[in-house]
């Protein structure tokens, strides 16, 4: 009886020590692979992140972009250059202010793209309404120039007539004059000719 309590006593010992050894080992194989798995993120990161050099010169080349004007970006057809510098300086950016910024400028960037070509056609359409209202203006200027050379013949040539109008008007309000005075001495002279033939012919009768 004594001898089967030891074996039993030495088999429950057996099962604990397995029991331990297996929660060591699979303790031991989960710190592993963890430690592995830091050690593949780490490197992934390290394989990932540029060069400092090569970010310093894509911010750069970023501002390079942000001073030229918009017109210009447009016409390069830059904006995807643009959006993929920043996408790769939020990739590479450890500095969550710094990342909130690119963000913001990265949208800021779609807004431009998206709302440059149109404001470029409502400019050359509106240069070009421009350019259509100058083409009238000159062809208004240069027929008014002609207008005012006939109205500087013109106004010259009506002061003339008007004073020949007047002047005609003065003559013949002198005719008038005369002729009245004509006519009135022709009556006097008319009466005394008629006076004249009444005497005659009593002194022939006589």
């Amino acid at each position: 009886m004594e001898r089967r309590l030891k074996v039993e006593a030495n088999s429950s010992l057996l099962v604990k020590d397995s029991s331990s050894e297996t929660r060591k080992s699979s303790m031991d194989v989960l710190t592993v692979t963890k430690g592995l798995l830091a050690e593949l993120s780490s490197r992934t990161r390290k394989r990932k992140s540029l060069n400092p050099e090569v970010l310093q010169k894509q911010k750069e080349t970023l501002e390079g972009f942000f001073n030229m004007p918009l017109e210009a970006i447009q016409q390069a057809n830059a904006y995807g250059n643009i959006e993929e510098i920043i996408h790769s300086l939020i990739q590479n950016s450890k500095d969550l202010h710094e990342k909130t910024i690119l963000e913001i400028l990265l949208a800021r960037v779609a807004e431009f793209r998206e709302s440059i070509p149109m404001a470029m056609v409502i400019e050359e359409a509106a240069e070009a309404r421009i350019i259509s209202l100058l083409g009238k203006a000159t062809v208004l200027d240069a027929r008014l120039e002609e207008r005012e050379k006939k109205l500087s013949f013109l106004v010259p040539e009506f002061s003339r007539l008007s004073k020949e109008e007047e002047k005609l008007q003065a003559e013949n309000q002198f005719l008038i004059t005369q002729k009245a005075e004509i006519l009135a001495h022709k009556k006097h002279v008319l009466a005394h000719m008629e006076k004249a033939n009444d005497e005659t012919s009593e002194d022939v009768e006589e």
